[in-house]
């Protein structure tokens, strides 16, 4: 069997650096922007370290973990909206559907009244047209009694002469 090879002189090793040691510079960085922005009386620096002071302890994922908070936020806020413009438009669609089935409604109470007064109208037309043959023969009538009247004077005038004659 192959001999295992020897160990080497130095072994690696894995170090990880502790939250405490890597804020260590970070702190001392605030520290002196906060001063030099005394001294510069800057506003600019104060708020640099102010900012920086405030993300200080975040660690590698802090960022995305807000990232992905801030993204869980919007989509909340996008479903909300959502919903709200949901429940808007199946509001309205409720409306319109009532909107409709009254119109509907409306529309078949005046087909049954137009039928109604069609009726009417042919029935007046027809009574109409029996009075117009009533009132022609009522004339036809008229005529022919006043002819016998006129024929009837005529006698009686003959007749009143006749006698003033025969007197």
């Amino acid at each position: 069997a192959p001999e295992n090879p020897a160990l080497p002189a130095s072994p690696v090793a894995f170090v990880q650096v502790s939250a405490s040691a890597r804020r260590l510079p970070v702190q001392r960085a605030i520290e002196l922007l906060r001063s030099e922005a005394k001294v510069a009386h800057s506003q600019a620096l104060e708020q640099l370290a102010q900012e920086l002071a405030m993300r200080k302890d975040e660690g590698p994922f802090d960022q995305v973990i807000n990232a992905i908070q801030k993204m869980i936020f919007r989509l909340k806020d996008e479903q909300t909206k959502e919903d709200d413009h949901k429940n808007w438009c199946d509001q309205e669609l409720s409306k319109t559907n009532a909107s409709i089935a009254d119109k509907e409604d409306k529309l078949e109470e005046l087909a049954v009244k137009i039928e109604d007064h069609t009726g009417s109208a042919a029935s007046l037309q027809e009574d109409i047209t029996k009075a117009n043959d009533m009132i022609a023969t009522i004339t036809t009538h008229v005529e022919e009694a006043t002819e016998i009247r006129e024929i009837g004077r005529k006698e009686n005038e003959l007749a009143v002469k006749d006698a003033q004659d025969a007197q």
